[in-house]
């Protein structure tokens, strides 16, 4: 069939205009519009134009389409539409939408604030739930900050499968965290908290509540501090003290400067330098419970120069023993033992031993000598019973006096007495000190005067004679 045209114009009246003209194939009518069998566009003398029948229309120019009206505007199906009011976009009724597009989707506002999810609807809200994707927030444009509320029952969940979550400032900015209720941090892997300019500080502030460390019960090595250079670690503690413990010994200290330990079973303090126990208000005991155990100073099997005293002052030392014995050994002592070092360095040359333990034990065999013997008396015999004996001789203030020594107390080598002129007056009334049987004394068997006020002298027997020391 061929191309019918129909050309001009009709200016119809405000009653219509009815313009027919019929083809074979069509019959166009004009009536204020357009009719095509059941389906006509209608354009009334008021200038509203109707569709009656219309099934679907397609519009696709090859240049530039606008449908804009002067007033509130819908676009739509018979279910929900788009409603244009003075530049406001609405939905009304509209079941979903899907904005899907090959390039960049933006929604930015000149104007207002941008909310998804700001009615009342309890439905979720996902964003880039789908697919390999970065998701970004907010920006690092001064000012802008970003808020994530919860609310009562719901909550926050940031998560990663396989990959790391980074809360960073760029620049400068605290961070802060802050509860109503637990914060609970827990990681298969490693927690680490640093800082590289400040301090890093765990219950700084003044809130009255526990810390706990390693708390879990779980075999954990549990370190504080490192070995690097001058690191220090610090305990301080208040009133209530510092415990350290394990499942069987405690170390207390409690608060006001006193440490105490209880059912500690072995302590050892072993250091490379000198270990020093000292205190600057009162006595330092060792063993003064009354726990019977020994006591070990030195012990171990090694040269030791082992000190116990000082010279200074009054400084003095007590050994006390109870029923048991004070025993000194010296276990091949190559030189005599000090025991005077303010004056006499050695052992008395009297002395076989050349040890104190061995001079003791001399003592122990030897004689002890006598309390002082007064004679007041013109005549006195020492017997074999008076070694070691010591005459105060009192009566030269009154008269002469004999002292007789009798054969058997001579006999004995190394007896010795002292006789003393305690009246002070053997110048006037000699004492003379005679052998019982004329022994000589100091070769001369008529004996020794003294003659001399306030004289003393020492007598030793040897070899059946008298001889003065």
């Amino acid at each position: 069939m061929a191309d019918r045209h129909l050309f001009g114009s009709v200016d119809a009246p405000a009653a219509g205009l009815n313009i027919r003209v019929q083809l074979a194939a069509m019959d166009l009518a004009l009536i204020g519009g357009f009719k095509h069998g059941a389906v006509s566009l209608e354009i009334d003398g008021a200038g509203a134009l109707t569709e009656v029948g219309l099934v679907s229309a397609d519009i696709t120019p090859s240049g530039k389409l606008t449908l804009r009206g002067g007033g509130v505007s819908k676009f739509g199906d018979t279910t929900g539409y788009f409603s244009f009011n003075a530049g406001a976009l609405s939905t009304q009724t509209v079941t979903t939408i899907d904005l899907d597009c090959s390039g960049t989707l933006q929604i930015n506002s000149t104007g207002g604030v941008i909310s998804i999810g700001n009615d009342v609807k309890n439905f979720n809200i996902n964003i880039g739930t789908g697919g390999e994707r970065d998701i970004q927030i907010g920006s690092n444009t001064a000012n802008t900050k970003i808020d994530i509320d919860a609310g009562v029952g719901g909550g926050v969940s940031l998560e990663a499968d396989q990959g790391p979550i980074s809360l960073t400032t760029t620049t400068s900015g605290d961070m802060s965290w802050t509860s109503a209720g637990d914060t609970i941090i827990d990681a298969v892997d490693e927690i680490e908290i640093n800082s590289s300019a400040g301090h890093i500080y765990i219950g700084n502030d003044a809130n009255a509540q526990p810390i706990g460390i390693g708390t879990g019960a779980a075999d954990r090595v549990i370190t504080v501090g490192n070995a690097t250079g001058a690191t220090a670690v610090n305990i301080l503690s208040g009133t209530a003290g510092i415990n350290l413990s394990d499942t069987v010994a405690q170390v207390d200290l409690d608060g006001i400067g006193a440490l105490s330990t209880r059912a500690i079973t072995t302590m050892d303090l072993d250091c490379s330098g000198a270990l020093q126990i000292n205190s600057t208000g009162a006595a330092i005991s060792i063993g003064n419970d009354a726990n019977a155990f020994a006591i070990n100073i030195g012990t171990g099997a090694a040269a030791r120069a082992i000190t116990v005293g000082n010279a200074t002052g009054a400084t003095s030392l007590g050994l006390t023993a109870g029923t048991g014995d004070i025993t000194f050994t010296a276990h091949g002592c190559a030189t005599p033992l000090t025991y005077n070092d303010a004056a006499e360095t050695d052992l008395d040359a009297s002395f076989a031993a050349t040890s104190m333990v061995g001079a003791f034990n001399e003592l122990k065999a030897g004689p002890i000598w006598m309390n002082g013997i007064v004679v007041n008396a013109n005549a006195y015999t020492v017997n074999a019973g008076d070694e070691y004996a010591i005459l105060h001789v009192t009566y030269t203030a009154t008269g002469a006096c004999a002292i007789t020594i009798q054969t058997a107390w001579i006999a004995i080598d190394y007896n010795t007495i002292y006789v003393k002129d305690t009246g002070r007056n053997s110048f006037a009334n000699h004492i003379t000190i005679v052998g019982q049987a004329n022994e000589p004394f100091e070769g001369d068997p008529a004996g020794g005067i003294m003659k001399s006020d306030g004289a003393g002298w020492w007598i030793q027997a040897y070899n059946g004679n008298l001889y003065m020391l």
